[in-house]
């Protein structure tokens, strides 16, 4: 096993940073409802917005980073400062209503 002192704690698990919003139970079960799918995972959105999912309902917006422990270094991303303040927007179009967007940092099990 590999052992590291930094982002990633473990070999099966990968570190991650989010601008989006956290999604409970009910909000996960309105986009599977409206998208009509088992995996939000398999929906393609627009402007850069994904579906993350951890040992929760996950996470939808714009990743970061997701750094897996396999890999050995960070990948570079960034968002500017007019797309963050763009991405409620996104995040509206669809959820269906207003979303206030947040970073959220997080492990999660691969």
């Amino acid at each position: 096993m590999k052992r590291r002192n930094g982002f990633v704690s473990n070999s099966s698990s990968s570190s991650f940073v989010i601008v989006g919003i956290k999604l409970d139970k009910k909000l996960l079960e309105e986009l599977h409802e409206k998208f009509n799918v088992e995996h939000l995972g398999d929906v393609r959105f627009k402007n850069k917005i994904t579906y993350l999912s951890d040992d929760g309902p996950g996470y939808i917006g714009r990743l970061i980073c997701d750094v897996s422990s396999e890999s050995s270094e960070l990948q570079e991303s960034e968002i500017s400062l007019s797309e963050f303040a763009s991405l409620d927007d996104h995040l509206e179009e669809i959820m269906g209503k207003k979303m206030k967007s947040k970073i959220y940092t997080g492990t999660r099990m691969c």
